[in-house]
């Protein structure tokens, strides 16, 4: 009990310094990580216009690699490499003509030994374009039922032949 009280005095106090040290932050409505000095918004913020896959990069692959590649094309805003499972990033431009520049320059380019796939990003995840392209659409209950009838039907008169059934 006594961890927990100087635990919640701990977050009051360092809540107390955030909110003097920075109150225009805390009162905005747009959520903020703080990462390395410099302000970003959250992933999920990212202007869809604007943002780039790149795919198939190596494990060796850094920011600072991405970019001094991707820079080239006009100012960058974000730069995101995902680390668990590697393999591929995001890039977010400042505008959307440099980033569909970018994605015709640099697809099928080699970056840090590696063939790198350059891709507008689309916004699904892989949850997302997995049910969309491989599943059909839930059927009614009712419609299985009627499947499930029909296979039973099939299936009864494939064993007894009608000609062949005695009734009493």
């Amino acid at each position: 009990m006594h961890l927990q009280n100087k635990r919640k005095e701990r977050v009051r106090r360092l809540k107390n310094i955030q909110n003097k040290a920075v109150p225009s932050l805390f009162s905005s409505k747009i959520p903020f990580i703080h990462c390395n000095r410099k302000m970003t918004r959250r992933f999920s913020d990212w202007d869809l216009d604007c943002k780039v896959y790149i795919g198939s990069i190596s494990s060796r692959t850094t920011k600072d690699d991405i970019e001094s590649l991707f820079s080239r094309y006009g100012p960058l805003r974000n730069v995101w490499i995902a680390r668990n499972p590697p393999g591929f990033a995001f890039v977010e431009f400042e505008d959307r003509r440099d980033a569909e520049e970018a994605v015709a320059e640099l697809d099928g380019t080699r970056l840090c030994g590696q063939r790198i796939r350059v891709e507008m990003s689309h916004g699904k995840t892989r949850r997302d374009r997995r049910s969309d392209s491989r599943r059909s659409p839930p059927r009614p209950f009712h419609l299985l039922l009627l499947k499930a009838a029909s296979l039973m039907h099939k299936f009864h008169r494939s064993i007894f032949p009608i000609n062949i059934l005695i009734t009493t």
